[in-house]
């Protein structure tokens, strides 16, 4: 993010990219941005979590089920942030390895 007018939309991480019983760490650097939550089921209702530099936040695989997160504009913030996201994928099973994928 180059500075508060680069954003992401409402959006969930697709569950099958995350191995069960982990989730999403996130490492903020820079500019500080707020992260914004917005329950699926009622879009009211919105969760605010400010990400300031060197903060981490984890979001349980389950929290894509009931919520949308977002970056939203903040045109205030004139200086970067970089986003880091880590997830553990599910290992792949024998049908979805290359080898099998080749013997068609």
């Amino acid at each position: 993010y180059s500075d508060g007018l680069n954003t992401i939309g409402f959006h969930s991480d697709v569950l099958t990219e995350i191995d069960e019983g982990t989730g999403v760490i996130i490492v903020s650097l820079g500019a500080e941005r707020t992260l914004t939550f917005q329950y699926k089921h009622d879009k009211s209702i919105l969760l605010e979590f400010p990400l300031k530099d060197g903060s981490l936040f984890y979001m349980s695989r389950e929290v894509q089920l009931h919520w949308k997160h977002a970056v939203l504009p903040a045109p205030n913030v004139t200086t970067p942030r970089m986003s880091l996201t880590f997830r553990k994928k599910p290992e792949p099973t024998t049908a979805d390895s290359p080898a099998a994928a080749s013997r068609g």
